[in-house]
């Protein structure tokens, strides 16, 4: 199922707000702990500010995945970082 989230972030990615039915599917994911913990990192790895919709969907990351979602963030923080120092 993380089908669904992956095509989300495809979407979100080329039409922003103007994706079709964003927010119904945003909240299909919330049935799969597993596909909200990989919406939210593949966020992360794509968008460089924060947007609504991320934080929609942090209120749904289970507790025990929240800790695991800050590690990967800070991971791809640290990515990023290396990436623009090397630029």
């Amino acid at each position: 199922m993380i089908d669904k989230a992956k095509q989300l972030i495809i979407d979100f990615k080329n039409n922003g707000w103007q994706t079709p039915n964003l927010y119904e599917r945003l909240f299909d994911l919330t049935s799969n702990s597993t596909d909200i913990f990989y919406f939210a990192t593949e966020y992360l790895k794509s968008f460089d500010k924060n947007e609504t919709i991320f934080n929609d969907i942090l209120s749904y990351i289970d507790k025990s995945q929240f800790a695991d979602l800050i590690s990967s963030a800070l991971d791809i923080f640290k990515k990023q970082k290396m990436k623009m120092l090397k630029a």
